[in-house]
């Protein structure tokens, strides 16, 4: 498993407990939440380097560990090579700021608040939350708002950008009232305008980026609760919200020093080994004689017969009605044919087609696995197995060929 560093400062009380979905939907990536909480120990302060350079992602819930040039630059070297932070913090911290603000991040004290009479702008039913439509034109970044309708977003607190820094998530003016913070009074603002709530910040020789928002917007990655007032908020349960949690993983998961593959490599993958079976089964059988389909199993030979009378069938048999599985089931039958492929001869019949079962376990996961957007990368032990069995189906056709002549 990859590591997202959960990094926390000795006085937070900030933890992870909060993100057990999250770090369940994590877990479909190959990755995991890890906590790792800051102390200002010069002692402490190689673990806490070492904990930095094995981690692929990051999440910084107050930037005060960014004051720290020793640990500034240790993460921005992993954003450089290609990882992802995803920050947020409030306006009262300006002093624990300055490595944002180098990079063209301003914060300010405003929130949004939204109407209920607005259509693609609006508060939630339960709370003054605001939920936003993709009809507002506020997602900026089509791989963070990917498949997301609506977003709960909770207060937003607006930023400034600048430099490095650009919006990535900004509400129209003229849907949106605004509060100052400090005083509580409503503001003004110039209604061709937006106003930002989430930014993007990365540098030209950066692989990765920065992504920030103000606390109360990482309601949106972790867990419902129930507050003081008995108000349940729904959090990553709400509307879209698990879906861009699902897209920031992707981000993350993009980061990671190695490839990952997706549903449609493993899809890939399964074509080239069932490809390569067929193949396979197709010259030895044909080998032993024109009549191949006498080599067939009674029990699969009766089976696709019935199939060709209830669909009205009729003609040549093809190799192509039969399920992958059958084909284990043929070269146990047919042994004597296919033995010599294999080189250790210490290993049973069962043993040696053992592949042939493995692909097929994995088949399930290529028909069915696209439909789940919580899983939209395919689980590593089924892409190991699959590309362990695709090289040996590989190494079998090249042994064929250099038998046959071919």
């Amino acid at each position: 498993m990859k590591t997202i560093l959960y990094l926390l400062e000795e006085i937070s009380l900030e933890s992870d407990k909060n993100l057990n979905t999250f770090n369940w939907l994590a877990a479909n990536f190959g990755l995991q939440i890890k906590s790792i909480r800051y102390e200002n120990n010069k002692n402490l302060m190689p673990y806490l380097l070492k904990q930095i350079n094995n981690a692929h992602g990051f999440i910084l819930p107050r930037p005060g560990l960014m004051k720290d040039p020793i640990i500034s630059r240790a993460i921005e070297e992993k954003i450089k090579s290609g990882s992802l932070l995803f920050a947020w913090f409030n306006y009262t911290k300006t002093d624990e700021l300055v490595f944002f603000q180098d990079l063209g991040l301003e914060l300010s004290s405003i929130k949004a608040t939204a109407d209920r009479d607005r259509m693609s702008i609006r508060s939630s039913d339960q709370s003054k939350f605001i939920v936003v439509n993709k009809a507002s034109n506020c997602f900026l970044d089509e791989q963070l708002f990917s498949d997301v309708n609506e977003l709960e977003l909770a207060f937003a607190y607006g930023f400034g950008c600048f430099g490095y820094a650009k919006p990535i998530l900004s509400l129209p003016y003229n849907e949106i009232y605004l509060i100052d913070d400090r005083s509580d009074q409503i503001v003004d603002a110039a209604p061709e305008s937006n106003f930002t709530v989430m930014v993007s910040i990365k540098k030209p020789e950066w692989q990765g980026q920065i992504i920030v928002t103000s606390p109360i917007l990482s309601l949106l990655i972790k867990d419902s609760y129930i507050n003081t007032l008995g108000v349940k908020h729904k959090c990553i349960d709400a509307f879209d919200n698990k879906i861009f949690a699902r897209n920031l993983l992707i981000m993350f998961a993009h980061g990671l020093s190695d490839n990952r593959y997706d549903w449609n490599d493993l899809n890939t993958f399964f074509r080239e080994i069932e490809t390569g079976v067929v193949n396979i089964s197709r010259k030895i059988l044909r080998k032993k004689s024109t009549d191949y389909w006498s080599y067939i199993p009674e029990e699969i030979r009766v089976r696709i017969k019935e199939q060709r009378k209830n669909q009205n069938i009729e003609g040549e048999l093809f190799f192509k009605e039969l399920n992958f599985i059958d084909f284990k089931k043929i070269w146990e039958t047919n042994w004597d044919s296919f033995s010599w492929l294999f080189d250790d001869k210490n290993l049973s019949i069962k043993e040696n087609l053992r592949f042939i079962q493995k692909a097929n376990d994995s088949r399930s996961l290529v028909v069915h696995g696209p439909k789940n957007i919580d899983i939209p990368f395919p689980p590593q032990k089924d892409v190991e197995s699959l590309l362990e069995v695709r090289t040996l189906v590989s190494d079998l056709q090249n042994k064929l060929s250099h038998e046959f002549g071919e």
